[in-house]
C-alpha cells in the first residue's frame, strides 16, 4: 500500500491456497465488486513463488513438479467502464466452476516436515479430459454463444499432456493452443499467474477483425477443480495491435459488469 501510494481506505482482500485457478476466482471477486459499484477499479495481483515447492527427492511426483513449475507474477486492472482511448481489452462475460472429486488426491498441496509438497499425478489429464466437455457445455448453456463460434482459447498450461487431452476432448488443434504452449515453453507453470500470461498473448495477437470474438479460458487446481470463463475481445479500429513488449496490457469488461485486465 505504501509503495504504491494508495490511501489506507482502499479495500483489500486475499485469495489464497487455491493453486492454479486462483486468478479466476480473483477475477470473479473483481467482477462482483464492479457490478455492485460501477465506478470501482479493482487491482488483481497474482504472485506465485512455486520454487518454494522444490523437493530433494527422486519420487515421480516431486520430479514432475520440480521440472514443471516456475515463479511468476501478473497484475490485472478490472473496472466496469471502457477505456476512454479505446485501447484493446477483454470483456469478462461469464464464469462457471466444476469439480472432479475423484481427483482430490491427484492434485494436492500440503505442508509437511520438508516444506511445501505438491502432488500432481499422471491421472490428472484424464480427469480433466473427462470433465472439460461438460464444463464447457454448462458455461455456454445460457449464453448466445455456441462452441463452434469460439476460435480463441486461453487455457492454463498445467502441462503438455493436459493441453493435449483438452485438444482431444474439444477437437482443438495445436495452433488453437499456441499461446498456452508458448507460455509453458517460456515460463513453465506459474500456478495462478499463468493463465493471465496466456490471456495477455491472446490480446496481443488480436486485430480489429477479432473485435467481438469470444475467448474460452480454463484453469485447474486442487479438488480437482475446473474453472471456465468466457471473455470477449474488444479492439478499436484505431488500435491495430497490442505490443507484447508493453508493460501493461488491458482487458476491458462489460460496461455494466467488470473488467479491465492488465497482465504482467
Amino acid at each position: 500500500m505504501q509503495a504504491l501510494g494508495l490511501p489506507a481506505s482502499v479495500q483489500r482482500t486475499c485469495v489464497n491456497f487455491m493453486g492454479c485457478y486462483a486468478a479466476v476466482n480473483a477475477l470473479k471477486l473483481a467482477d462482483a465488486a464492479c457490478r455492485a459499484h460501477p465506478a470501482a477499479r479493482v487491482l488483481v495481483v497474482s504472485v506465485e513463488l512455486c520454487t518454494l515447492h522444490f523437493q530433494k527427492s527422486a519420487e515421480d511426483d516431486h520430479l514432475v513438479s520440480n521440472a514443471l513449475f516456475g515463479d511468476g507474477a501478473a497484475a490485472c486492472l478490472v473496472q466496469g467502464q471502457p477505456l476512454p482511448d479505446g485501447a484493446p481489452s477483454l470483456a469478462l462475460t461469464a464464469f462457471h466452476c466444476g469439480l472432479e472429486p475423484d481427483g482430490h488426491a491427484d492434485m494436492a498441496w500440503h505442508i509437511n516436515d520438508f516444506g511445501f509438497e505438491m502432488t500432481l499425478s499422471s491421472y490428472v489429464p484424464r480427469l480433466i479430459q473427462r470433465g472439460i466437455g461438460r464444463l464447457t457445455e454448462q458455461l455456454l448453456e445460457h449464453l448466445p454463444v455456441q462452441r463452434a463460434d469460439i476460435h480463441h482459447f486461453a487455457i492454463h498450461p498445467g502441462g503438455r499432456k493436459i493441453l493435449e487431452t483438452i485438444e482431444q476432448a474439444l477437437d482443438l488443434s495445436h495452433d488453437d493452443n499456441r499461446f498456452a504452449y508458448r507460455v509453458l515453453r517460456d515460463y513453465g507453470n506459474m500456478s495462478s499467474a499463468t493463465v493471465l500470461f496466456v490471456l495477455r498473448d491472446v490480446l496481443a495477437a488480436a486485430t480489429p477483425a477479432d473485435h467481438g470474438a469470444p475467448v474460452l479460458s480454463f484453469a485447474f487446481g486442487p479438488g480437482l477443480t475446473l474453472e471456465a470463463m468466457l471473455l470477449e475481445i474488444s479492439v478499436d479500429s484505431k488500435q491495430l495491435t497490442v505490443d507484447r513488449a508493453e508493460a501493461v496490457h488491458l482487458m476491458e469488461a462489460e460496461p455494466v459488469a467488470a473488467a479491465l485486465v492488465a497482465a504482467e
